[in-house]
C-alpha cells in the first residue's frame, strides 16, 4: 500500500502546484480582462483542479481509511515536547 500512496501523493502534490498556478494566472487574467487568454487557459485550469480533487481523495482514503498509520499527535505538542 505505501508504494501506490506514495505514487498518488506525489501526483497530487504535482497537481496541486500547477493548478495553483494555473488558477492564479487565469484569476489574473480575468482581472486584467484580457478575456482571449483566460477563456483558453480556464478550461485547462479546471481540468486539472478536478483530477487534484479526485487524488485528493484517494491520499486521504489509502493514509486514513485504507492503511491504518498509528497514532497522531497535535503539531504544538510534537514541537515543544521531544
Amino acid at each position: 500500500m505505501k508504494k501506490y500512496y506514495v505514487i498518488f501523493l506525489v501526483f497530487h502534490i504535482t497537481l496541486a502546484t500547477v493548478g495553483a498556478v494555473f488558477g492564479l494566472v487565469t484569476l489574473w487574467l480575468g482581472f486584467k480582462e484580457n478575456y482571449k487568454k483566460h477563456r483558453k487557459i480556464g478550461p485547462i485550469t479546471s481540468i486539472i483542479w478536478f483530477f487534484t480533487a479526485i487524488t485528493g481523495t484517494m491520499v486521504y482514503l489509502l493514509l486514513y481509511v485504507f492503511y491504518h498509520g498509528g497514532e497522531t499527535t497535535s503539531v504544538i505538542k510534537a514541537i515543544l515536547n521531544p
